[in-house]
């Protein structure tokens, strides 16, 4: 009879949440940011060890970085406040978001949405337009559908609600409301359509949008 693997974390703690959740929402982490969230070499190793976390390395950046496996990301949705986890894109764009992110403060970093769940937010907003009793209101609706649908629109990657706005207008802060920021980093590879996209959508729901430009 096979042995069952060996689970090297037992028990789970608010560091853990907090540095799993930010791998979750910005695609990596780096070696020098698990201590920030108290997780040390050892901690760090057992992720690796229960295969929440892989490592990969970037040739160009000549540096070594983490990412969450499949079942890191099943952790992370099933256990913390992340519907969905953002997909990795590549060491110099995920880096930039983590830049970002870590910028935040603790309670704004808890209402951080990936570029995922954005999209769904989105969807939600451009639905409930449509179904509007008010004419203009139903036709913005079926306007902004359309856009999306064509790329004239795209989702950031990651948004959040400020810790002003919240205090502001607590739990009704929503795109639809235009009480969210919008975050993006934006590559030599971006094509000026993308970015385009990416401030149209900004506008068309009145939010704040911060472009980081790598380059």
């Amino acid at each position: 009879m096979a042995r069952a693997k060996k689970v090297w974390i037992k028990q789970f703690y608010e560091r853990d949440r907090h540095c799993l959740s930010s791998i979750a929402r910005t695609g990596l982490i780096e070696k020098e940011d698990f201590d920030k969230y108290g997780v040390k070499d050892g901690r760090m190793k057992n992720y690796i060890r229960d295969n929440l976390i892989e490592e990969k390395y970037c040739n160009k950046a000549e540096k070594s970085f983490y990412v969450l496996t499949d079942a890191g990301k099943k952790h992370v949705e099933d256990n913390y406040n992340v519907d969905k986890c953002y997909n990795f894109k590549s060491y110099e764009h995920d880096v930039d978001v983590k830049n970002m992110y870590s910028q935040l403060s603790d309670t704004e970093r808890e209402r951080v949405r990936t570029e995922i769940e954005i999209r769904r937010d989105v969807l939600d907003a451009i639905k409930e337009l449509k179904q509007s009793d008010d004419a203009e209101e139903r036709a913005r609706g079926f306007d902004l559908d359309l856009k999306l649908m064509n790329g004239e629109l795209s989702c950031p990657d990651f948004a959040y609600v400020s810790d002003e706005d919240y205090e502001k207008y607590g739990d009704s802060c929503s795109v639809l409301s235009g009480t969210v920021t919008m975050c993006e980093t934006i590559t030599q590879n971006y094509k000026q359509s993308t970015i385009e996209a990416k401030v149209a959508l900004a506008d068309a729901f009145s939010c704040t949008l911060n472009l980081s430009y790598t380059y």
